[in-house]
């Protein structure tokens, strides 16, 4: 029996509580896909509980203030114009949202490469567009 299922078998509620509280938003999330245990341990214990989504909140706001932010700056050859609001971004992909007034659409950038892969545009094929009056 690994020591997690000890501490599950012992009702160390409080000790499982701390460990999953030092866990990194993605591992967090990834530890609710471990087992049902986990995954019902974590909605009660870290998010049903005022106590720990405060030390949550805690750290959210002190790495806010505290640490300095990662920032990536990439030209481009093409000229892109960007809606200030329109970005959307994970681990491996930037979606720039692109104005009317250049392309329109989105650029698919990969973060790792800081290519384009791809080019979305905002009209459809195939599709008979109809007239409004």
């Amino acid at each position: 029996m690994d020591i997690f299922s000890k501490f599950f078998h012992h009702n160390m509620d409080e000790i499982l509580q701390k460990i999953f509280l030092l866990l990194d938003p993605d591992s967090l999330h990834c530890s609710r896909q471990i087992c049902q245990q986990w995954n019902e341990f974590i909605l009660d214990r870290i998010w049903g509980s005022n106590f720990a989504r405060k030390c949550l909140k805690n750290r959210l706001k002190y790495r806010w203030m505290k640490e300095k932010p990662e920032i990536e700056s990439c030209d481009y050859w093409d000229q892109m114009f960007v809606y200030s609001n329109s970005f959307a971004m994970d681990d491996k992909f930037l979606v720039c949202g692109l104005s009317h007034v250049g392309e329109g659409g989105a650029k698919v950038i990969e973060r790792k490469s800081g290519n384009i892969i791809e080019t979305l545009t905002h009209e459809f094929e195939n599709i008979r567009k109809k007239h409004v009056r």
